[in-house]
């Protein structure tokens, strides 16, 4: 690790040393590995992601990452180091996966499946209501309607679906409308 006194080098400037992908710059002390992307994303019904990861993630190696986050590291290694005709789109997929790994080592797990949507469509209950509603915008919903399709009494699906998306079903339904209706 790097003493915190060192003086901050800006990224632009490490990247005109690179070589083949590969920056040498410093001492002779540990390899570091620098992964960097951007994410595009549609963040209707869900908080943006953005709010909640932070700006800036170190994950050390002697964490206790899991077996599968260092197994996708990996492949990304070998599929940069020698792309073919596939790469671009194994690439994207992989920093995709990083992601969703990402999430799950942090801190940001927690507050990631409080009033979001992502939380909403793992929940076997609440996801069978919006999936229902996604795809009959035309049908005359009801809190009892979507609340059968969830399988649940009515009003513990009304207060599951607030407490988890922040809103109540038919608030969501009218923002699900209009959003279908601008694309």
């Amino acid at each position: 690790m790097d003493n915190p006194r060192s003086t901050v080098v800006d990224r632009r400037e490490l990247e005109k040393l690179a070589v083949d992908g590969v920056i040498h710059y410093g001492g002779g002390g540990s390899l570091t590995t620098f992964a960097g992307g951007s994410f595009a994303m549609n963040t209707f019904g869900a908080t943006p992601i953005s709010t909640i990861l932070p700006r800036f993630l170190h994950l050390r190696l002697e964490q206790n990452r899991s077996h599968a986050f260092q197994s996708v590291l990996d492949l990304l290694a070998a599929e940069t180091a020698q792309p073919d005709i596939a790469s671009s789109r194994l690439i994207s997929c992989l920093y995709e996966s990083l992601l969703l790994y990402t999430i799950g080592l942090t801190q940001v797990a927690p507050r990631l499946r409080k009033r979001d949507g992502l939380a909403a469509m793992s929940d076997k209950h609440l996801s069978k209501a919006i999936q229902a509603m996604r795809s009959g915008l035309e049908k005359n919903w009801s809190v009892e309607s979507l609340a059968r399709e969830a399988r649940m009494s009515r009003s513990a699906f009304a207060l599951k679906f607030r407490t988890v998306l922040g809103q109540t079903p038919l608030e969501y339904l009218t923002q699900w409308r209009m959003y279908k209706q601008v694309q």
